[in-house]
């Protein structure tokens, strides 16, 4: 996807080919490795903590401006200004602000998971994440204003199916079931978790998190090992079409 107006995406190898530039930016340029260890475990090192950190600078900056303007109306110029770095640095971590935002949810999203999403945690796993997308509602229904629903849906899927397909797996467990079957349950199950999500952020967050999370645990914690079962049991699936 291109750049958002306003933005120049350079082509060509200068794309990662940052090694100057910065003037005291608030964030590390993991590119300025001037004093640093250029080989060496302790130097690799060093680095990936640094492009860490300036990935998180930049985001930390998309955020804050999310509450203040459109997305659509934030330009790269915009976050560099606010996160104190240039536009190569940008470019040194990210094709387009698309690749940041969905870089930024899927870090928030991993934080939350941390290893408390299980088969038997669905409800409290939710409840956490819910309220987390509560907290930001300015810049959730920013989001959902700014971007076509089909458009927000399709990279919400996308990484949602990340985040949850070890899971539904677990869920699964030895269940013998043809994969063409257990990736349409999962399909499934993505899409209507991405739907619930992105309606309640439309209708304001209204129903409490508490709620919402009781309801879909519901649904997951049952219905995904009765789909199982029931494609375990039935006849044998039809070959996929070409």
């Amino acid at each position: 996807m291109g750049c958002p107006s306003g933005t120049v995406r350079p082509a060509g190898p200068g794309r990662r080919s940052e090694t100057r530039g910065n003037r005291g930016g608030k964030a590390p340029d993991p590119a300025r490795r001037q004093g640093m260890p250029s080989r060496g475990a302790a130097g690799k090192e060093r680095v990936s903590e640094l492009a860490q950190a300036t990935k998180k600078a930049l985001a930390a900056a998309l955020k804050e401006l999310l509450g203040q303007k459109p997305f659509h109306k934030i330009t790269i110029s915009d976050i560099t200004e606010q996160c104190g770095v240039n536009r190569m640095t940008f470019y040194y971590h990210f094709h387009d602000i698309y690749d940041l935002a969905q870089w930024a949810f899927q870090e928030e999203a991993a934080a939350l998971l941390d290893g408390s999403l299980s088969a038997e945690n669905w409800e409290g796993w939710f409840l956490s994440f819910l309220k987390e997308l509560r907290r930001n509602r300015p810049q959730m229904a920013n989001i959902c204003r700014s971007l076509r629903r089909e458009e927000l849906e399709r990279r919400m899927c996308e990484l949602a199916e990340q985040i949850l397909r070890p899971t539904l797996d677990q869920e699964l467990g030895d269940c013998p079931v043809p994969e063409g079957d257990w990736s349409f349950v999962v399909h499934f199950y993505t899409y209507a978790l991405v739907a619930m999500l992105l309606e309640w952020i439309a209708d304001g967050m209204k129903t409490e998190p508490e709620v919402l999370a009781r309801r879909l645990n519901t649904i997951c914690s049952g219905g995904i090992r009765r789909a199982a079962q029931d494609f375990r049991e039935g006849e044998p699936p039809l070959p996929e079409t070409k």
